[in-house]
């Protein structure tokens, strides 16, 4: 009932029944999570809330991350069989999916760095051509894309792209104008993302669906105390900043709010829970960035930087701060550790740049992008948390994930 391939130096079976493919960057086994890219926890959330009927229909094409590998997870069949920055990845992932002669669809999640460096950006399009010729449906969710609106001046310095503005403007522009001529149907995170694609890279509304970040629903917060005993954090203010350390995340925006917090009052901590994404690792421009940071950080007893936070621990430290904060510069996609803040139910304050999504919903998260507006919010927060609390609830049970993947299968059954 399946094909036998050589994966891994073993033999392994490819499973023909499987109908729909993914192609993402996805955890390792046993793991929900991944320090590499956030839409590999997403992808494994969203698929594991499928009943056991669908998973067992879908095929992951991941990245290889030692060697290629096969292996199911919750029924589901994981490819390890592309090489990211390979500029040959279109070819390994098409060479994989012709073993699988039922499939029916792809779906792509992706991000603007999924398969490397700006040089297989160009691939992406021709991996979308040849999956065209084997007549294949094709979906592509965009986790994250620039609005030409807010490639301004700073873009290129804060995302160190090291491209002059209006190429960059042109290269986003021809990408998503090429890709749209090959999609079925693209999902978007918020009404906010479906204007752009339709008004500035040239998608038809009927090919666009908005479906939210998921949220993990079942998630339940420890006891404050208990949390912050096992974390070993003082009885103070506390704040966190969760995930990729990036230029266009606003960091050095929260640090500079966090000095003149504690200039007049000691009693705050901020607890900056992330680190470096791998795929950073080689990259000068963001190490110099990276540097700098730190040296903001070194001498401030009050910053704790923990780097990336152990999946066992993630509770512990959403339960044990009073809010979590975004000082994002640019909304280049939905945010996950907002979504796991609204899991927890833990209230959290965005900068003016989620104006367009949350700013209705919400106005009174919402500072602006500098120290001074961060700090102001900061302290009218822990005056009066309670009003900033409030409707997070009903949020939550409106993006579960297991809502999330029912809205999924309707698209791909479609």
């Amino acid at each position: 009932t399946g094909l036998i391939i050589l994966c891994g130096g073993k033999f392994n079976m490819v499973d023909e029944k499987r109908e729909i493919g993914i192609i993402v960057t996805y955890p390792e086994k046993g793991k929900k999570h991944s320090d590499f890219s956030g839409i590999a926890g997403y992808t494994k959330n969203l698929l594991s809330s499928l009943p056991k009927r669908d998973r067992s229909r879908v095929v992951v094409f991941s990245n290889i991350k030692k060697h290629k590998n096969l292996f199911n997870d919750f029924d589901i069949e994981v490819n390890e069989c592309w090489e990211r920055g390979k500029l040959s990845f279109d070819e390994e992932i098409i060479q994989e999916i012709k073993k699988y002669p039922n499939l029916k669809l792809i779906h792509i999640q992706h991000e603007f760095n999924l398969f490397g460096g700006s040089l297989t950006i160009l691939k992406y399009l021709a991996l979308l051509k040849k999956l065209k010729r084997l007549n294949k449906k094709i979906i592509v969710t965009y986790h994250g894309f620039a609005s030409q609106k807010i490639i301004d001046k700073n873009f290129n310095k804060i995302n160190q792209i090291g491209l002059p503005n209006f190429v960059i403007k042109r290269l986003f522009k021809f990408v998503f104008n090429a890709s749209s001529k090959y999609i079925d149907q693209v999902i978007v995170h918020e009404q906010y993302f479906k204007e752009s694609l339709i008004n500035e890279y040239g998608f038809k509304p009927e090919r666009i669906v908005v479906i939210p970040h998921g949220v993990e629903s079942e998630l339940k917060s420890m006891p404050k105390q208990q949390a912050r005993d096992k974390l070993k954090l003082p009885p103070k203010k506390i704040i966190m900043f969760f995930g990729f350390l990036a230029g266009y995340k606003g960091v050095d925006i929260l640090v500079d709010a966090f000095k003149e917090l504690n200039r007049k009052n000691n009693g705050y901590v901020l607890i900056l829970a992330g680190g470096k994404p791998k795929r950073t690792e080689k990259d000068r421009k963001y190490t110099e960035w990276y540097n700098q940071l730190e040296e903001k950080i070194k001498n401030n007893p009050g910053i704790i930087a923990t780097g990336f936070i152990k999946e066992n621990d993630i509770c512990a430290y959403y339960s044990a701060v009073d809010v979590l904060i975004l000082p994002y510069l640019y909304m280049l996609s939905a945010s996950g550790p907002m979504n796991l803040a609204i899991a927890y139910e833990l209230p959290f304050l965005a900068s003016d740049a989620f104006e367009n999504v949350w700013g209705k919903i919400f106005p009174n998260i919402i500072f602006k992008r500098n120290p001074e507006s961060l700090k102001n919010k900061i302290q009218e927060f822990f005056k009066n948390k309670k009003y900033f609390a409030k409707d997070i609830h009903g949020l939550k049970n409106q993006r579960s994930w297991k809502n999330i993947a029912k809205k999924t299968w309707e698209v791909w059954r479609r």
